[in-house]
């Protein structure tokens, strides 16, 4: 059954949950059927995010021991080569297995998430299907569910990468310039701002359309 306060319980397909943080946590509680998966993806993109920066990094001090002569040291050119080769492989498997996984656990999340609404949905009123359209009912298990496997299957795992991430180019701004981190975060404090009004606009936006689609 979807969670209380989503859709599924509202007037109009698409109307959003009253207490969103609320019901984002009780989605989580679909995890449990992919516990494991969902804590090796986790590992996997914390993996791959790591190796992809390290990787990265690795190239400016192979471009200093290229500016000063191969021959200069031998040694340190062919490590820094290995290391990178290294850290890419890791970066290409553990990609994989995250977007491996990531599949099965969606599609293990999913499924048991249709069939209890299918569940609750046989042991509802008469009452309840003749104050709903034919589009309103469908599309709770279409544009509902749809959303719902976007969240489980690459929405939580970009949520962490980009959260990795930001953490990992704060951390190497600061060690290079504070002053400079502080006043970058400036301009990205109006780009939030902007980013939630877009945000809400294109809510009602979705809410208008849902509605059209619904009736």
């Amino acid at each position: 059954m979807p969670p209380r306060g989503s859709s599924f319980n509202s007037k109009m397909g698409g109307k959003r949950a009253e207490k969103p943080m609320k019901t984002l946590l009780r989605l989580f509680r679909y995890f449990k059927n992919c516990t494991g998966i969902l804590i090796v993806s986790i590992i996997s993109i914390l993996a791959y995010s790591a190796a992809s920066n390290y990787a990265v990094l690795m190239t400016k001090e192979l471009v200093k021991v290229l500016e000063a002569g191969i021959g200069a040291d031998m040694a340190k050119y062919a490590a820094l080569l290995i290391g990178m080769a290294i850290l890419y492989a890791i970066a290409v498997v553990t990609n994989f297995l995250l977007n491996r996984l990531m599949l099965s656990c969606s599609a293990r999340v999913m499924c048991a998430l249709r069939k209890e609404m299918f569940e609750k949905m046989q042991s509802l009123p008469i009452s309840f299907f003749d104050g709903r359209t034919h589009g309103e009912l469908m599309s709770y298990y279409t544009n509902d569910l749809d959303t719902f496997q976007e969240c489980y299957s690459w929405g939580i795992m970009e949520c962490c990468d980009a959260a990795f991430l930001g953490v990992l180019a704060i951390i190497k701004m600061w060690n290079m310039d504070p002053l400079l981190t502080v006043l970058s975060m400036i301009p990205m404090a109006f780009l939030m701002g902007a980013a939630t009004i877009v945000g809400q606009r294109l809510t009602k936006k979705w809410d208008y359309r849902q509605a059209g689609f619904s009736g």
